[in-house]
């Protein structure tokens, strides 16, 4: 009768088998219950069948991963409200790209001294010492504040705000619209 020795393949299954078979006899007779958590499972290891229908809540998700609910019921309208206190900005201006004011209080004058570059005045306010600050859309803006930075023609110094552009890998000025606030 001749025998038959099986393949190196079934032998490695064989023994593959083997390992895993123990493993998880092992764990079953070995760790004790309840044992294996949260620190144990590597991340994304639970899928979506394997947790139980209503046991997670909304903190559990992330902002937007869950659909809206229905619109709800418009609520009574509220008292209305303390008057709140005035403004504390000593100045301030919206400032078109052609240094035209759009809105503004308490401004003396603006003025373009060169591309990106602008000299802005308020009246009654000490602009080197001011604590300025400018903002510009889609673009960059800083204030300069030091002597003989900028002066208008009436030759009271000004608030310097420079813009820029973004858009490239390196700053270089432009002309944009800009907001300034004197605190």
């Amino acid at each position: 009768m001749k025998r038959y020795l099986p393949s190196p393949a079934m032998a490695a299954a064989c023994l593959a088998l083997g390992v895993s078979l123990g493993g998880t006899g092992y764990a079953v007779t070995v760790l004790p219950k309840n044992s294996v958590g949260t620190a144990q499972l590597k991340n994304n290891a639970v899928i979506g069948t394997k947790v139980k229908n209503g046991s997670l809540r909304g903190v559990d998700f992330a902002v937007d991963e869950l659909p809206a609910g229905a619109k709800g019921d418009t609520g009574e309208r509220g008292e209305k409200g303390d008057k709140g206190d005035p403004g504390t900005a000593r100045g301030w201006a919206f400032v078109k790209a052609d240094s035209t004011v759009l809105r503004g209080s308490n401004v003396k004058a603006v003025r373009k001294i060169n591309p990106g570059t602008y000299c802005v005045s308020f009246d009654g306010v000490d602009e080197l010492r001011a604590g300025a600050v400018a903002t510009a859309r889609l673009s960059a803006a800083y204030v300069v504040t030091e002597p003989g930075g900028c002066s208008n023609p009436d030759g009271e110094d000004g608030i310097q705000v420079k813009t820029s552009s973004l858009k490239t890998s390196s700053p270089s000025a432009e002309d944009t619209g800009f907001t300034v606030v004197v605190p």
